[in-house]
């Protein structure tokens, strides 16, 4: 069971681990299979949606100021699990019955803390709804196996135990964990009682956890600069004031080439993405010069702050969305993905645009499931 609770989450949430290695397109050549069946159903495509902006810039501090510790999260917990790791097998090594020093002498459970606070750091990078419910979902797991755990090791080491559980704490200094009340009794115990019960507790758990996610997702998209054309959406990738959006999308669509362009498409929804010409966006399969150099600038994928303020590359997509009837900002609540239609550059400086360029598909990221904002 826990092997596979941690492949699992693993092959879930280490999806951030993978996306950054030179085996990315390998293993997205699989789990891009599972993706595309969720959203294949607008009961599970919403597992696939993400709970925070991936590219495009935001005015939350709260959301930002998270994307911003995520990394140190990751480094965090892997350096508590690493050290932890190290002290439970240099004691099987040298052969030592109970480790009980160094993090082992504050909390049991060093290394489950280690792979929470990787996890969380992964989590909101990272967060596709069904990364979330992999995470909490192994939280929980994980707490009832380490009291199962414990209750071996009662069994096998008897008092010299006891007085070991009495003196730290689960996952908290005792300190800490003595002022949260305890859970009842009957989770403590095995049969069917025991498990209904926690089950139960495991669906209102999660039906929370879903709550949580659904909100500061609506909170975050709120804090994305977007403005409603029609029955579409123009989405700023930028920090741009709406002015500037409204003239850029004017320019845009005011040209023959772009209404040519559109009386082809049978697409009445439209999103609409603005990126300022120097950027890279790989999701949406834009490739500027100056590429992504700042990971400090987390609520912009990395991009510079600093851009030519006079050129833009706008993208017209139609959306993919699991409510059919979804218009202007109800696109991006609802939508699971973007069929590209057309690019072109908008040159505010001069009033023209250039560059224009009909689209078939999403370049190297076509056909996996990426972020939609």
């Amino acid at each position: 069971m826990r092997s596979s609770i941690w492949l699992l989450y693993v092959l879930i949430v280490f999806e951030i681990l993978y996306m950054i290695s030179p085996f990315a397109f390998y293993y997205y050549s699989g789990y891009a299979i599972p993706l595309n069946w969720l959203q294949a159903s607008p009961l599970t495509s919403w597992l696939t949606v993400y709970v925070f902006p991936h590219f495009s810039y935001n005015t939350s501090l709260v959301v930002t100021g998270l994307l911003t510790i995520s990394w140190p999260l990751v480094g965090l917990g892997l350096l508590i699990f690493t050290v932890g790791f190290f002290q439970i097998y240099w004691a099987k090594f040298t052969r030592k019955q109970v480790v009980s020093r160094g993090m082992y002498r504050i909390i049991r459970h060093p290394q489950y803390v280690g792979l929470a606070i990787l996890g969380l750091g992964t989590t909101i990078y990272w967060s596709r709804f069904i990364v979330v419910l992999a995470y909490f979902s192994m939280l929980f797991l994980y707490y009832f196996l380490a009291k199962q755990e414990e209750r071996i090791c009662l069994e096998k080491y008897g008092r010299s135990y006891q007085d070991y559980l009495d003196s730290t704490g689960m996952f908290f200094p005792k300190v800490i964990e003595d002022r949260f009340p305890g859970l009842p009794a009957v989770l403590s115990t095995s049969g069917l009682k025991s498990f209904l019960v926690k089950l139960l507790l495991y669906f209102g758990y999660i039906g929370v956890i879903m709550a949580i996610g659904l909100g500061l997702k609506d909170f975050a998209l709120s804090r994305i600069a977007t403005v409603s054309i029609g029955q579409g959406v123009v989405v700023a990738t930028a920090p741009l004031e709406k002015d500037r959006i409204m003239k850029i999308t004017s320019l845009f669509f005011q040209s023959e080439q772009i209404k040519n362009e559109l009386q082809r498409s049978p697409s009445k929804k439209q999103l609409v993405y603005i990126v300022p010409s120097d950027w890279v966006v790989p999701e949406l399969d834009i490739w500027g010069r100056d590429g992504q150099h700042f990971p400090s600038n987390s609520s912009t994928h990395g991009n510079s702050l600093e851009f030519n303020p006079y050129r833009y590359t706008v993208l017209l997509t139609e959306p993919v969305t699991y409510d059919e009837y979804a218009t202007g900002d109800k696109i991006l609540k609802t939508g699971i993905a973007f069929i590209p239609i057309f690019s072109a550059v908008v040159d505010l400086e001069n009033s023209r645009i250039s560059q224009f360029k009909r689209i078939s598909n999403r370049g190297k990221w076509d056909g996996i499931p990426v972020p939609i904002y």
